[in-house]
């Protein structure tokens, strides 16, 4: 079947709904698998192929995705009942292994699909396969059904894990989902990068993922006959690709390859698993248990066929209309019409199904109970690095509206429902470690004298205001070992990641940890002592609230102080480039290099200037952002790894804007509360 063809489309929903049907489920019958543009049935076969992830919403909005092709559908309608035996999950494969090892639901549901695969390749192949023992002919008839879901699924995938070294670095600059994407590689903070040795170091570490914790399993199932490898396979004893090998990953590659010139080997499985990681990251949902139907306490991941043929809208947005659910009395996963859909709308769900598990509060309800604006949409919305991270794409479009309206620095904010919308940008986050070492910095700059000449010039001293010694300007020890310990301790107690959101960026541990490095001995020890004296409270948790930002000097320093330190963080959003041509594996027959000659018309200043930079400017990224989605319909989709920059340079640049929007909102509101003390 070639779905690169015209009706691809049609004959891989026909395939998938008749399975679907034949096994108990249902498949509205106005449904249809098709691009925006065939409504009508006038399909074109661009982007029609199976070969790209359908679930990564274009700002021309050409993917495909599920209609009301044929007629209109009335609120309450079934639109999707898929029997539970069809998720392809891990629920039925042993926890427990090995030494007093534990397998995660991910290990479980990555194993049946990995078995899935590999038998189904081989029926495909030969038209029927024979496995290496008896005992796995249960097996084979459990995971050989799922062939029409296996073939709906895309090749490849809009993931993190395709991210190079490069694009990580230059689109994610200084953002938390960057940093944490990085993290392992050594020499990442360096300001010279050997770029294609990192990227060597990238897939080196799945590779030991893979060897340390999915190789282990798979050995155990395929020992006790869960995971079977076919006849003609049976020569591959291990999964094992070779983790002691320090040859070239390439090299290694094509070596394993020539080895076996038949059946399935150690490097095939690897890159099934590497395919497998992506697939349950941006196509699988956690749903709660039914007490029925499923084993033990398993919420997730699962697999579903058809349903993740559904594309994303937010809980919030006019194009949702239906919520993922279970069916309490056999655990079907089931999707019903929340509103009158017509003919030709595409049937949108939130890929975060928030609270709504159960199908018993919706049997019977009425207009009130149904209507989304009664839905709590915050909570059921993902941030952009959520969606980025867990499913691979961006709600661009999205994104952009909301920006604008904080960059604006607008507070009134328009509502729904009388109520003020929360921005759900993607927050920032800021470590205890960045919070001690600038209130170090500063204690030991000419701000606290200044701010003390200040203090007795302005006769505040003489009204009563204090100042003190700052701890961290001498030898802690010298002021007793009990002060030391009493203020490590809370230090610890504390959390060492301090989110910052858009709608309320100075949280109590956001002032306490800055306080904890800025109060005297004193104010610490009664701190402690009363911390540890209330029943109430564990001991160690000590938390200050904005009323400590009223003293005089107290305030001034952790305002000041976290002013510094923001103003720090975001020059690690910036990304500058010059006129010299990128030297990396990312700029295959110079795409990169026409990739920045065209942002540098984007983002420089004059036509003479050379040098631009991304990450600076939070209006001017926000406009290139603009620009780029207005022209996104019209832009040439030639030349794919062009387009493939493009795209990920949006998706980044949207997380560090939110990013370094509520890193300004707390700048702008550290700089209102400094304004607040002077005129106090």
């Amino acid at each position: 079947m070639d779905l690169s063809q015209r009706d691809g489309n049609a004959v891989l929903h026909s395939n998938l709904s008749q399975w679907i049907l034949q096994n108990g489920g249902k498949i509205h019958k106005s449904l249809a698998l098709c691009m925006p543009n065939d409504i009508d049935g006038e399909q074109t076969a661009t982007n029609s192929s199976s070969s790209t992830d359908n679930r990564m919403p274009h700002p021309d909005s050409s993917q495909r995705g599920i209609f009301a092709k044929h007629s209109s559908i009335s609120k309450g309608e079934e639109l999707i009942r898929l029997p539970q035996h069809l998720a392809l999950d891990g629920r039925d494969l042993p926890v427990n292994y090995g030494e007093q090892k534990n397998a995660s639901a991910w290990l479980r549901c990555l194993a049946s699909l990995l078995q899935s695969w590999h038998i189904w390749d081989n029926v495909k192949s030969n038209g029927t396969v024979h496995l290496d023992q008896s005992k796995d002919n249960n097996l084979l008839n459990n995971y050989s059904q799922y062939g029409p879901y296996l073939d709906s699924l895309p090749e490849t995938y809009d993931s993190l894990l395709n991210w190079s070294l490069w694009e990580l670095r230059s689109f994610l600059a200084g953002t938390t989902l960057g940093i944490f994407a990085l993290s392992g590689i050594k020499g990442v903070d360096a300001k010279e990068h050997d770029t294609d040795k990192e990227d060597n170091e990238l897939e080196t570490n799945m590779r030991t993922r893979y060897q340390t914790t999915v190789v282990p399993y798979l050995n155990y199932l395929k020992q006790i006959g869960f995971f079977a490898l076919a006849e003609k396979d049976r020569d591959c004893n291990s999964f094992d690709t070779g983790k002691n090998d320090k040859s070239d990953l390439h090299s290694r590659a094509k070596r394993q390859k020539t080895e076996s010139d038949h059946g399935t080997n150690a490097e095939d499985l690897y890159n099934l698993f590497r395919r497998g990681c992506m697939c349950i990251s941006t196509r699988a949902f956690h749903m709660q248990s039914t007490s029925s139907s499923d084993t033990g306490d398993y919420q997730g991941p699962y697999l579903l066929p058809y349903i993740d043929l559904l594309n994303h809208a937010p809980t919030f947005s006019s194009k949702h209309v239906t919520t993922l659910r279970r069916d309490p009395h056999d655990g079907s996963f089931v999707m019903i019409a929340e509103r009158d859909i017509e003919k030709g709308e595409e049937i949108c769900h939130s890929y975060d199904s928030g609270g709504h598990d159960d199908i018993a509060d919706v049997d019977g309800e009425d207009e009130d109970e149904i209507n989304r604006s009664k839905l709590n949409a915050n909570l059921s919305s993902l941030t952009s690095a959520q969606l980025l991270q867990t499913f691979g794409f961006v709600d661009v479009k999205g994104a952009i509206e909301r920006l604008s309206h904080c960059l604006k620095e607008d507070k009134s904010l328009s509502t729904v429902n009388g109520s003020q919308p929360q921005t759900n940008l993607t927050p920032a986050i800021i470590t205890k470690d960045e919070i001690c070492q600038t209130c170090k910095d500063v204690s030991m700059s000419s701000y606290p004298n200044s701010l003390r000449r200040s203090m007795e010039e302005d006769g505040l001293v003489d009204d009563g205001w204090e100042y003190w010694d700052l701890p961290l300007m001498k030898d802690e020890s010298t002021e007793g070992s009990n002060t030391a310990t009493s203020r490590h301790t809370s230090l610890n107690g504390l959390p060492n990641d301090v989110i910052i959101p858009y709608e309320n960026p100075l949280s109590d541990e956001l002032i306490t940890l800055f306080s904890l490095n800025f109060l005297p001995k004193e104010a610490i020890d009664d701190l402690f002592c009363s911390s540890s004296r209330n029943d109430n409270q564990q001991e160690n948790s000590i938390l200050l609230t904005e009323e400590v930002l009223d003293d005089y000097f107290l305030g001034k320093l952790v305002l000041h102080s976290m002013i510094q330190l923001v103003n720090k963080k975001l020059e690690r959003y910036q990304v500058c480039f010059n006129d010299e041509p990128v030297e990396c594996r990312t700029n295959m027959n110079g795409t990169l290099d026409i990739f920045l000659e065209f942002m540098r018309g984007m983002y420089k200043e004059s036509a003479v200037d050379k040098a631009f930079s991304w990450g600076k400017s939070e209006a001017k990224d926000l406009n290139v952002l603009s620009t780029l989605v207005a022209a996104g319909s019209n832009s040439s989709q030639d030349d794919v790894t062009l387009h493939d920059l493009i795209k990920k340079f949006t998706y980044g640049m949207t997380i560090s804007s939110e990013e370094r929007c509520c890193l300004l909102q707390l700048k702008r509101v550290a700089l209102d509360k400094l304004l607040q003390i002077d005129e106090s």
